[in-house]
């Protein structure tokens, strides 16, 4: 089973850290490391990771020049051949490593496997599914194009391949993730599946 390493940029996100972490935590059949990157964080953001207590979580200090440079630090420290970003207030489903995982691990042909993603309010209220009705399929060429159909924290990648573009340009305090993944497209393949099948 290959180690997946998670990465989770932290700035002052107390209210939405603890979920974050359990739905990661929550994840079966995956060895999982998670890198909690401290961004200058000035609330209870890390006094709360650290009360969750488990051995597979580690806080390493970020740069504080911004998102990218952050993911660039948790890129630096991550032990994983596979590496997945979640933001300090998504929510992962439950089987959503496992079968990413697999995929990567059962097809060395492709660099990253990504899929459909949702949007929801504070309070976890649904507000939409992106992308819920597209095919599974390589969609390498439509990144090349500028036509991602995911997000970054849908991806599950090899970190060999992260590296070797550098992983987030360090200049772009957003649309970070668009630009890494866009880079990505043009050194390996790029697979896009709804869920495990």
């Amino acid at each position: 089973m290959m180690r997946i390493s998670v990465l989770i940029p932290c700035r002052n996100a107390e209210r939405y850290i603890r979920a974050t972490l359990d739905s990661v935590l929550a994840q079966k059949d995956v060895d999982l490391e998670i890198v909690v990157i401290d961004d200058g964080s000035t609330d209870r953001s890390m006094d709360v990771v650290r009360e969750v207590n488990d051995s597979r979580i580690r806080i390493i200090p970020g740069p504080q020049r911004g998102i990218s440079a952050a993911f660039n630090a948790g890129l630096a420290a991550a032990t994983g051949p596979l590496v997945a970003r979640c933001d300090a207030d998504d929510l992962y489903p439950p089987d959503r490593l496992a079968w990413q995982a697999k995929f990567l691990g059962d097809h060395p042909e492709f660099g990253a496997v990504c899929g459909y993603f949702s949007t929801i309010t504070d309070a976890g209220k649904l507000v939409a599914d992106s992308y819920l009705n597209e095919p599974a399929g390589e969609v390498t060429q439509e990144v090349r194009e500028g036509k991602g159909r995911s997000h970054m924290c849908a991806y599950a990648f090899r970190a060999g391949a992260l590296r070797s573009v550098g992983g987030c340009r360090a200049w772009f305090v957003s649309s970070e993730d668009r630009d890494l993944h866009y880079r990505l497209a043009e050194v390996t393949r790029i697979w896009f599946q709804l869920r495990a099948s």
